[in-house]
């Protein structure tokens, strides 16, 4: 059976990486397998650690030795994956980190006097605390470029690996930004904004999770199932649950707290009623 690509978007703080431990939670007790997290947050895992310390999910965290361009390439790979037995699912967390540190990792590159993509970035010398000087670089639309391509060929080749029936999940920041026709759009944040309106389509499913405060309760934690406007009526969230024309239970278009096992559940049933329908109706 092929494996799912999921995406989950959100604002920081919004719950996206608790939603990764929950699914980690759902493969295990659905299916008996572990998860590989691969990590580029600085903030790091604690709202999954404990599934880590309980040998449930299995972490790989960026870090600040790691080359980002072969870290990356190891995990979206799959290089790793014999590292964890019964493997059922892999999560990318975040893929608005990682393109953050490709991006800085370019500013260094052009400090360093290497030309990326053809056109030179500004760079300036700071003098440090012994009295030399160190160069700073910074980033060109070049660097935007090529970290984007590269960003689109990491996700592309994980998404691969549901052909050995794993799971495959990435998170992503909340991007504001616009679709062709210029109307407000609320997707994917990967690198600047021109990769927005197209990273949902590279994904089967597609869910924002949106923070909503509450005076004086806890904030409230929508995972939102289909494409809708946003509270004001200004932009278009993207979502996509792809339900199934024929199932007779609709999909909800919001689940409110957030649940992505839920929402998967609630898709698989949906199927099931689809499939029914159909053999009912044909006589099958």
């Amino acid at each position: 059976m092929k494996g799912r690509t999921i995406a989950l978007i959100g604002d920081s703080g919004s719950g996206k990486t608790t939603q990764a431990g929950e699914y980690a939670k759902h493969v295990f007790k659905t299916r008996q397998q572990k998860t590989l997290y691969h990590g580029a947050d600085t903030g790091g895992y604690d709202a999954i650690e404990h599934l880590v310390d309980l040998g449930l999910i299995t972490a790989n965290s960026l870090g600040s030795d790691d080359d980002p361009w072969i870290w990356s390439e190891q995990a979206c790979s799959g290089a790793l994956h014999g590292t964890v037995p019964d493997l059922g699912l892999v999560v990318f967390d975040s893929g608005s980190s990682i393109g953050e540190v490709l991006l800085n990792a370019c500013a260094k590159m052009a400090a360093a006097g290497q030309d990326i993509g053809g056109r030179r970035a500004p760079s300036f010398n700071v003098r440090t605390k012994d009295g030399g000087t160190q160069k700073m670089g910074s980033n060109s639309d070049s660097h935007y470029f090529v970290v984007q391509n590269h960003m689109r060929d990491m996700i592309n080749r994980s998404t691969w690996l549901t052909e050995g029936g794993i799971d495959v999940m990435w998170t992503f920041g909340l991007d504001r930004g616009e679709k062709a026709d210029q109307t407000p759009i609320l997707g994917p944040l990967v690198v600047g904004h021109a990769l927005t309106k197209s990273v949902a389509r590279w994904f089967k499913y597609t869910f924002p999770i949106m923070t909503v405060p509450v005076p004086g309760e806890p904030a409230k934690h929508v995972m939102h199932l289909t494409e809708q406007s946003d509270a004001i009526g200004l932009s278009t969230i993207v979502a996509n649950g792809r339900y199934p024309i024929d199932a007779i239970t609709p999909l909800p278009a919001s689940l409110e707290p957030a649940s992505i096992s839920q929402a998967i559940t609630l898709i698989e049933q949906g199927k099931q009623e689809a499939r029914d329908a159909v053999k009912n109706e044909l006589g099958l």
